[in-house]
């Protein structure tokens, strides 16, 4: 049986929960909490997770380590078994699947889905079914899970990261970068030229990079985003320039480039250099 808190200190966690409790009042899912009984009733509902198909496994997610995973082949389904409970009435339920392409949102995806059930009595287990289309576009989603009480009350949102990955080509791309060279010293207000290259061994397009500058105390900052047009090659070239700003702190910085391909497939790269006033 599976019944384990996932993590959610990781970026792009989206909370959904006041837009849970909009949908289901007014699709008439709660039933009305005016009576003493429920206006008592101060204790949340519970989300238990009994089994899922494929199997939970572990993997570094946003960069961090995540132990709610799910991976699928493309055209792949995920089924999930949730029993929920509460020491009252329960309410309603809802599964949201959505993508969290490179934990900030790379492109639209045909494949959302949201879902609102009626519950009834003090425990109740669903079995719901998540059938990917053969032409998903692979990478991360999260697949949530909300609980509602008749009496409104709200259990913490529960996640899977669901990786769709595609067979035919799950490497990343190739980013390699000429300008700035590791380790050297630049100033506030100096130019920073940012040159490479960057190489796939199918096709980048509907992908992209995305460059950051990393400051000592970890603060991002953007420098530049480039998206790939749907009849883009195999090679693109990295040249931007950047004025560094005042207000950036001084001592060991970072440039963070993410590409990512046609496939969702990424690579990260990092350059550090010192900076001084």
């Amino acid at each position: 049986m599976i019944d384990r808190v996932s993590m959610d200190n990781r970026i792009a966690r989206p909370r959904i929960s006041f837009g849970f409790w909009v949908i289901a009042l007014a699709s008439g899912l709660l039933v009305s909490g005016c009576d003493k009984d429920r206006d008592d009733d101060l204790t949340p509902p519970e989300i238990h997770f009994v089994k899922t198909v494929p199997e939970i496994t572990s993997a570094e997610i946003c960069e961090a380590p995540s132990d709610l995973v799910l991976r699928i082949a493309a055209g792949g389904a995920v089924e999930l078994t949730v029993r929920f409970t509460d020491d009252t009435e329960l309410g309603s339920a809802k599964f949201d699947l959505h993508n969290n392409f490179d934990c900030h949102g790379h492109k639209n995806t045909i494949w959302n889905v949201i879902e609102i059930i009626d519950l009834s009595g003090t425990e109740q287990t669903v079995t719901k079914t998540f059938q990917s289309p053969d032409d998903v576009r692979p990478g991360l989603y999260h697949l949530g899970v909300q609980v509602l009480d008749a009496a409104g009350q709200e259990a913490p949102e529960r996640f899977f990261d669901l990786l769709v990955v595609d067979s035919a080509d799950t490497v990343p791309p190739v980013i390699s970068l000429h300008s700035p060279s590791e380790g050297g010293t630049y100033s506030k207000g100096e130019t920073l030229t940012i040159e490479g290259l960057l190489t796939d061994e199918t096709s980048l397009a509907t992908g992209g990079y995305e460059i950051q500058l990393i400051e000592p105390g970890g603060i991002e900052l953007s420098v530049a985003r480039v998206d790939f047009p749907d009849d883009f090659g195999d090679t693109a070239e990295i040249s931007h320039t950047y004025n560094i700003p005042g207000f950036v702190q001084t001592g060991l910085c970072s440039l963070r480039i993410e590409a990512f391909d046609w496939r969702n497939n990424t690579a990260i790269y990092y350059r550090t250099f010192e900076l001084t006033d």
